[in-house]
């Protein structure tokens, strides 16, 4: 039920009583991500202009020379696999203007042949436009059944609804939901939780601000954090940010982690984000806003 991916109250707190307006404002939520966010932002993320990606990096409006030279790049793509490229390429500039152009330009063609040429150019190029709109689409889908799993698997099982702050067994069953999923959380499903955070935020839903961070919080954690259960500092990392300073506190009590050892081992992760992750990706983000956080919190401690 959609409604239950909305709802969160404070523990001991009464649950809200208009249940039929948060289940509205989830629906616009999904409206919002199908529509706005997923047709513009997610097909930009850390997409840099190239030489056939000039009009994705210009966007809506660009000028006649402009559709005019993208034409002539798939005009001059004969295979197949080469134009779609350039289509995914620049999926954001097929808009009226560059259909416009072409229907322009069949009908200046000094030829038959051309005016033929141009035609199976539009239909070739926009069947290859539909299946990307497609397959964004069922991509999104899925990846919002998978956070949807993900935030559910803290819920009272019995009502499906949260209690905010999640207690240990919860956030241990939002862990355990990620690490099960962890081929499927891809950048799609964290944008997505970006997206719905921003929402739950934008209509003052704080409990479900909360969940969603908790979530990325723990995807964070488990993506940074290595397989080895001796290097205190990956420990460190898995851990529940409401338990670093106490787990830093005894670390280094215990001698096993020194000042140089934890800034050395944070550095290096940090270095395998910027360089292993997409730039300006949500999965980028969210792993270096750990870090920070984490090192923050530590200048208490050293």
């Amino acid at each position: 039920c959609v409604v239950e991916l909305v709802r969160g109250r404070r523990r001991n707190q009464a649950p809200p009583a208009s249940t039929r307006r948060l289940e509205t404002e989830m629906r616009s939520c999904v409206r919002v991500r199908k529509c706005g966010w997923n047709g513009t932002e997610k097909i930009r993320i850390g997409r840099k202009p190239n030489r056939r990606g000039w009009m994705a990096a210009r966007g809506k409006g660009a000028d006649k020379e402009t559709v005019d030279e993208l034409i002539h790049v798939l005009l001059s793509s004969k295979a197949e696999e080469e134009k779609a490229k350039v289509v995914a390429d620049n999926v954001l500039s097929f808009d009226q203007s560059f259909w416009l152009r072409i229907a322009e330009k069949a009908d200046q063609a000094g030829s038959q042949e051309e005016k033929e040429e141009l035609s199976e150019l539009a239909n070739s190029v926009m069947k290859m436009v539909d299946n990307l709109v497609r397959a964004t689409e069922s991509q999104m889908e899925d990846s919002s059944t998978v956070l949807q799993e993900i935030l559910t698997a803290s819920a009272d099982p019995a009502t499906g609804e949260w209690q905010v702050p999640l207690n240990a067994r919860e956030v241990e069953s939002m862990r355990q939901a990620i690490a099960q999923r962890a081929d499927k959380v891809d950048e799609a499903v964290i944008a997505n939780a970006y997206a719905w955070m921003r929402k739950a935020s934008t209509d003052k839903l704080p409990g479900m601000v909360e969940v969603i961070q908790t979530a990325l919080q723990l995807y964070a954690g488990l993506a940074l954090s290595g397989q080895s259960h001796d290097d205190p500092l990956d420990k460190i990392i898995a851990a529940a940010p409401a338990d670093w300073e106490k787990l830093l506190r005894e670390e280094v009590e215990a001698g096993r982690l020194s000042e140089d050892a934890f800034q050395e081992g944070l550095q290096k992760r940090m270095e395998g984000v910027v360089i292993g992750l997409e730039s300006g990706s949500y999965r980028q983000r969210v792993q270096a806003e750990y870090l920070k956080e984490l090192e923050t919190r530590a200048k208490s401690i050293f």
